[in-house]
């Protein structure tokens, strides 16, 4: 495609360049307005190079996703589209740790830097998918906010499924923080959550932490590589500020306020279910709330922290002096 249009474009300055010689200053001036700057000609080859790239990239994982189809017992997961998201979210990180690795400000952690900016993918994909479905009305039936299918929250699945393997997978590699205890577990309960609620199971509520719940974790991606790399908090004060504060709040009310609220119509959904008999799976139901509760723990641990951080930057609380 890059070529046709490159070759159309010469063809028509040829053209152009023919047609009278008294036209010679305006062909200059066009000539001069050509697009042929740094940026146009950088996206002319990334798109050149993606292309082939993306089709390389099937054709390696076509034998991958050839193994795992006969096993798929869901109706709504696309084995292709996961197991190529994965890959490339691999390749991606790959590619940005060699960037960070030469880029002064991030060369002491290049692996952790490129997992900030990667996973700032999936988590801006997460976030429009719940947004955009947000405003759904709400089922009235407990059977409606259990089993109707979404759209949205069959996506969000397979996103999260993608994420969490690509989180977990890096941990072990790049270790530090990212292989802590806690974040392990959470990447293990939402990726078991991610499988098995494509049934569909609990969509409704799918969206919502699944989704929406992820627009925390845009400034907090920012706010932690001004944290990891202090040199960028003298370069952009003003954004470090802006981030934390902006954390914060979608936290608190997000993962604390709106998580309790959803949480609470989640967990009755599911005791009715298992109280009239009604659902699918009873153990389905009550992995989903057992890993609920966990990451409600876990939301309610990281609200305390934020909490006393967002106290003392205000100025609300004194820090304790040390004795020496």
């Amino acid at each position: 495609r890059c070529c046709c249009c490159c070759s159309t474009g010469r063809s028509r300055r040829s053209n152009s360049r023919s047609t009278s010689s008294s036209t010679s200053s305006s062909s200059s001036s066009s000539a001069a307005t050509e697009p042929s700057s740094p940026a146009l000609v950088a996206m002319a080859a990334v798109e050149g190079f993606m292309t082939p790239a993306l089709e390389a990239l099937r054709t390696g994982v076509a034998p991958v996703v050839a193994a795992f189809e006969p096993y798929n017992q869901y109706e709504h997961l696309d084995v292709a589209y996961v197991v190529e998201g994965v890959a490339l979210m691999y390749l991606a990180w790959a590619a940005a740790t060699l960037v960070c690795s030469v880029t002064p400000v991030f060369k002491n952690a290049p692996m952790y830097a490129a997992y900030c900016f990667v996973g700032m993918v999936p988590i801006c994909m997460l976030t429009y998918e719940g947004l955009m479905s947000f405003h759904e009305p709400t089922p009235e039936t407990v059977e409606g906010r259990t089993y109707d299918f979404y759209d949205a929250s069959a996506r969000i699945c397979m996103i999260q499924i993608i994420y969490q393997v690509f989180g977990i997978g890096v941990a072990f590699i790049a270790q530090g923080t990212l292989l802590s205890t806690i974040m392990i577990v959470h990447h293990v309960c939402t990726l078991t959550l991610g499988f098995i609620n494509l049934n569909p199971f609990v969509h409704y509520h799918i969206i919502f932490f699944g989704g929406v719940i992820e627009l925390s974790n845009i400034p907090l991606s920012v706010m932690d590589i001004f944290k990891s790399f202090p040199e960028l908090q003298d370069i952009a004060p003003a954004l470090n500020n802006i981030c934390r504060y902006l954390f914060a709040i979608f936290f608190l009310v997000l993962r604390v306020a709106l998580w309790l609220t959803y949480g609470l119509r989640f967990h009755l959904d599911c005791i009715e279910l298992l109280r009239t008999g009604t659902a699918h799976s009873n153990a389905t139901v009550v992995i989903n709330q057992v890993l609920n509760l966990i990451l409600t723990a876990m939301q309610l641990l990281w609200a305390s922290k934020v909490v006393k951080s967002l106290l003392k930057a205000l100025g609300l609380t004194s820090s304790k002096k040390k004795s020496v």
